[in-house]
């Protein structure tokens, strides 16, 4: 079950929220790279939300991540926070809630976000604190899960559209630090029809 968790929680960390499905073989629905031009790395550094839940499913289980946050640091570091539930056939109607930080790396070339997490710390909710066991494993299994890159598709002011480039899934994200945008107006989306290669 950690594996499953795993994959489904660091999809969620980088693009994997709710969006369209790509073509098949999990290509990029736009192709490769969408933009035409890369903005300044600074353009992403402040804290980044995503309000749509990301969900996952596999070997019976269902997760959803919700409240997801993402300090992208002007030195490559990040910071991630999130809420996970897991819900199934035999756990609590309400699913298990875990709060979820890491940390990691980040970088940005060519259009595409890279995100590398160093170190995932899981947190039952009070309540479910029997669950330590099963934390620690997909705190391990997340981390180790190789890197998660995006294409950017959008990032304009205080808003940012990225498109996983393994799952297809399109992710919107606004800024919560106040912070200016960088007045980049860089948009990809629909430039290339859907099932375009790349990536």
């Amino acid at each position: 079950m950690a594996a499953m968790l795993a994959a489904g929680l660091l999809a969620a960390g980088c693009a994997v929220e709710d969006g369209d499905r790509a073509g098949a073989g999990g290509q990029s629905a736009g192709g490769g790279n969408s933009v035409t031009a890369a903005p300044p790395p600074a353009a992403f550094v402040g804290r980044w939300r995503s309000d749509a839940p990301a969900t996952f499913a596999g070997e019976g289980y269902r997760t959803e991540t919700s409240g997801g946050e993402t300090e992208y640091r002007a030195d490559g570091s990040l910071s991630y926070r999130a809420r996970l539930a897991i819900f199934g056939e035999r756990l609590p109607a309400g699913g298990l809630p875990f709060t979820v930080r890491a940390t990691g790396e980040w970088r940005l070339a060519d259009g595409i976000l890279t995100e590398r997490l160093a170190k995932v710390d899981v947190t039952p909710e009070p309540g479910y604190a029997g669950l330590a066991a099963l934390t620690a494993d997909l705190a391990r299994d997340i981390a180790a899960r190789p890197p998660a890159r995006a294409d950017l598709v959008l990032i304009e002011g205080g808003r940012m559209t990225l498109r996983d480039r393994a799952t297809g899934r399109v992710a919107a994200y606004r800024r919560i630090d106040g912070a200016p945008g960088s007045g980049a107006v860089l948009s990809g989306l629909g430039a290339t029809g859907p099932g375009a290669t790349g990536g």
